[in-house]
């Protein structure tokens, strides 16, 4: 990672100026936490991964999109959208709208 990289956190409207804040934000983050990596696509200079974060009981998860912008072979810029995990609301269910799998 570019030591000047920006990250951007649209949903909590946050940016790390340099892979040093970033990677301090990550260490500091209370618990311990799971990451498997479900999806992966390159495009040009830009990665776009999907990941499963979840903490060791699998109590708390959440999915992270990120979009990496690479130059000389290093992450510039990385933008991250979060969503929590959770149960999809019983009218769509009822309606027949959707399925859960």
């Amino acid at each position: 990672m570019d030591k000047n990289a920006q990250i951007f956190l649209p949903n909590t409207r946050e940016v790390f100026k340099s892979a040093e804040k970033y990677i301090a934000f990550n260490k500091a983050y209370p618990g311990r936490w799971y990451a498997v990596v479900e999806r992966m696509n390159t495009v040009g200079s830009s990665v776009i991964t999907t990941v499963k974060i979840s903490s060791p009981d699998q109590d708390i998860s959440a999915y992270v999109t990120s979009y990496f912008e690479l130059k000389d072979n290093k992450i510039i810029e990385i933008t991250e959208y979060w969503g929590d995990n959770g149960n999809p609301p019983e009218w769509r269910l009822e309606a027949g709208l959707s399925e859960r799998y």
